[in-house]
């Protein structure tokens, strides 16, 4: 009764304070493992076109159709395995943080003077920041093992050395413990901090706001959704794509984030910086 008569949500449409967390962490986090599947081509894409070192002559195309030839479909999954084992408590982090710290947000908000799409945008921003902060704790070692595995064998990956060619996400593991002790799991920790932080508030914070204001246009549900997410993730990846292109190099380099960024734009110029922006795109909108 109370979510037909739209007590207790968002303008937006969003549950607050009567959300069911418990059911929302065993629901959602199954739903994101499935979308995790179904969407990892576009991530694999993503990361080979970040860490690519190939000439400019050399298209996307050319180069999917060269993993392709080396890989099969096979290497669109590269790296699956470690992603769906991280997935469940990365997004479970996520969702406890962003959802139980979103009424106070709203309160902050509401106590600062901020009103209808600016409040909804300013509480979403500020619970998005620490949901990041807290699935990065988690997800920052899959991360750095699976773009190994997801550029294993690519002759233009910058930096894929390091047990990027062994053939299990254990071996890799056990290659970067090797090489570097725990602390190399965690690898660029710091830009991965800087990259997703202000993207996941500029996402939420996006979202929010363009769903308050669609909100009037009388649109059917999904559409709504479907037009907010589209923005959210066009606004995110504008914003933060050259922190994510240097975060996936500095995690599978040696380098820190300045020799990295001056190698980068040496070879690729400041449009490398956006390598990898469509699949991003697309995977943050889908």
């Amino acid at each position: 009764h109370r979510v037909e008569s739209g007590a207790g949500l968002e303008p937006g449409g969003v549950l607050d304070e009567n959300l069911d967390l418990p059911k929302l962490l065993l629901y959602g986090s199954g739903i994101y493992s499935a979308l995790t599947l179904a969407l990892h081509p576009l991530s694999v894409l993503k990361t080979r076109a970040q860490a690519s070192t190939a000439p400019s002559s050399l298209s996307r195309g050319d180069a999917l159709r060269a993993m392709l030839r080396t890989s099969g479909v096979r290497g669109l999954y590269a790296g699956l395995g470690p992603v769906i084992l991280g997935a469940v408590p990365a997004r479970a982090a996520y969702i406890s943080v962003l959802e139980g710290t979103r009424p106070a947000a709203r309160r902050g908000a509401a106590a600062a003077g901020l009103s209808g799409a600016a409040a909804v945008s300013a509480a979403s921003g500020a619970s998005a920041f620490g949901a990041v902060l807290a699935s990065q704790l988690v997800y920052v070692p899959v991360d750095v093992v699976t773009q190994k595995l997801m550029v294993a064998g690519d002759p233009h990956a910058a930096g894929a050395g390091a047990g990027a060619g062994e053939a299990t996400a254990a071996q890799v593991v056990r290659a970067i413990l090797k090489e570097s002790g725990p602390l190399g799991l965690y690898r660029g920790f710091g830009v991965s901090l800087v990259a997703h932080l202000p993207g996941g508030s500029i996402w939420w914070a996006s979202y929010a706001g363009a769903r308050a204001r669609l909100g009037a246009a009388a649109l059917p549900a999904l559409a709504e959704q479907a037009i907010a997410a589209g923005v959210a993730a066009v606004a995110a990846v504008a914003v933060t794509a050259p922190l994510d292109t240097l975060k996936t190099r500095v995690q599978l380099g040696r380098e820190a984030i300045l020799p990295t960024a001056r190698d980068l734009l040496r070879t690729s110029g400041v449009a490398g910086l956006w390598a990898g922006a469509p699949a991003r795109t697309l995977h943050l909108a889908l």
